[in-house]
């Protein structure tokens, strides 16, 4: 349940994120992940955005909340130094 719906459709302003490789190797350790193109922390793993946090004004997160949806576009791989914009809604 949504506690208020006046939320439903609220977006973010855009983040800048940077692909870090202590971020990648915590991320690819978590996931049990052993290719070891993403081992070494200069290529992170296509599902490695999901570890971006993105608050929306008037928006207090709750922990029971269950994600819908999320959806990526690559134009290339995520190197480590990459600089990402990010938005959420």
């Amino acid at each position: 349940m949504i506690p208020n719906r006046s939320i439903i459709g609220a977006t973010s302003p855009a983040v800048i994120f940077e692909v870090e490789r202590g971020a990648i190797r915590r991320f690819v350790e978590g996931i049990g992940d052993p290719n070891p193109v993403y081992q070494s922390g200069d290529i992170a793993p296509p599902t490695f955005p999901t570890t971006f946090r993105i608050d929306i004004p008037g928006v207090t997160p709750d922990p029971t909340w269950l994600h819908g949806s999320e959806e990526y576009t690559y134009e290339r791989p995520l190197y480590l130094g990459t600089a990402l914009l990010a938005f959420g809604g």
